[in-house]
């Protein structure tokens, strides 16, 4: 049977973390065509979990994983490519770049065949420095492009130099623009006639309510990096200091982890898999999520904060986005002082009702939802 969905991915299958694009794949009814990260030569050399052999062509280039609702996804990992985010000139950057997409196109050309497409939707899932120079026409014949946006590409800072202006050409391209919260909406709105949104989801089935008795564990659930505030983690670790604070994710703000590893009640666990983060989570009495308000939190729509409440731990978070469908279910502090009062209230206060509800709000929200939303959007031409 032929693949009706490509996705064109700028996330990689096998990175440890969770990633929208790939629990999208993987609760879909339809077949897949899952397009990988395009490592470089770097990333081969360093990148722990970069699937080398299939990259270097030692193994076969796809394989096969079956979704949690009994679709296919083909993973085609593609040769690997130079690095350009590094080179300083422009037009060094972009002959380069070229260079690179050139082959890409060369290789999807030959895949065709192989791969049994049949005028698929490609969703180039925010990856337009790619998809600007992608021929998908010639490799796919697609019935539909559709440009698929988590984030605001403009703060990602390695990709912020190329992706911004790639990304307003992409769009151009594109006969749909989906992302996955407000602010994307309305960043993307003047730039093109049908967006729409679709919200990150959850897996409930690995997040959920466990009958463990809470420790004086107060827990936040993600990438550790400047977009913590300091001060409000600096204060919430000075003011509550029966409670012990636990980072759960990886490290990039090295500033805030010195400052976590000084305090007496405030531990960095590093990267984990979600079956040992949720374990760590279960033990929490609260959740937070302590953002900064600038413009790259403001386009977020978080995962975790889903996956807080489908365990049905209470959050506290800071009023850093559009969260107005959470505000009946969650604490959205407006100051760092009432961020600081709401956590205590919430301590205060939780209960086996309170914990229920929101564990049934979280499931209204999990990736199999999102997944048919999705599905259903791309295929309403």
């Amino acid at each position: 049977m032929p693949t009706s969905i490509i996705i064109h991915s700028l996330p990689a299958w096998d990175s440890p973390y969770i990633k929208s694009t790939v629990e999208l794949a993987k609760n879909m009814d339809q077949d897949a065509l899952f397009i990988d990260y395009a490592y470089t030569w770097i990333d081969v050399l360093k990148t722990k979990h970069a699937p080398n052999s299939r990259i270097l062509g030692l193994r076969s280039r796809t394989r096969k994983e079956k979704g949690h609702y009994g679709n296919t996804i083909t993973i085609l990992n593609q040769p690997a490519i130079i690095p350009t985010n590094k080179i300083k000139w422009n037009w060094l950057r972009f002959r380069v770049h070229r260079l690179n997409v050139q082959k890409l196109n060369r290789f999807y050309r030959k895949w065709k065949q192989k791969l049994c497409v049949d005028r698929p939707v490609v969703i180039n899932a925010q990856n337009p420095v790619q998809g600007i120079h992608t021929d998908y026409e010639a490799s796919f014949s697609p019935s539909k492009i559709v440009y698929y946006s988590y984030d605001n590409i403009e703060a990602m800072k390695w990709l912020s130099k190329q992706g911004k202006e790639a990304e307003a050409r992409f769009i151009k391209r594109a006969n749909q623009v989906i992302c996955t919260s407000k602010g994307l909406a309305d960043k993307f709105s003047s730039m093109h006639q049908d967006v729409k949104v679709v919200h990150n989801g959850v897996n409930d089935t690995v997040f959920c309510r466990q009958e463990t008795t809470p420790k004086n564990y107060i827990d936040y659930l993600g990438a550790v990096d400047d977009r913590l505030d300091l001060d409000l983690v600096k204060n919430l670790i000075s003011k509550f200091q029966d409670y012990t604070f636990r980072f759960i994710g990886p490290v990039k703000y090295n500033k805030l982890a010195k400052v976590v590893n000084k305090s007496e009640n405030g531990r960095m666990t590093g990267a984990m898999g979600q079956t040992e983060a949720v374990d760590l989570l279960a033990e929490a009495k609260a959740c937070i999520i302590p953002f900064k308000s600038n413009d790259f939190t403001k386009f977020v729509y978080p995962l975790k904060i889903n996956e807080y409440l489908s365990m049905g731990k209470p959050v506290v978070t800071t009023n850093f986005a559009d969260l107005s469908s959470f505000t009946e279910i969650v604490s959205i502090a407006q100051s760092a002082d009432e961020f600081l009062e709401m956590l205590s209230q919430e301590l205060d206060s939780d209960n086996t009702d309170k914990q229920q509800q929101r564990e049934f709000f979280a499931k209204q929200n999990n990736w199999r939802s999102r997944a048919l939303q999705f599905e259903f959007l791309v295929g309403d031409s």
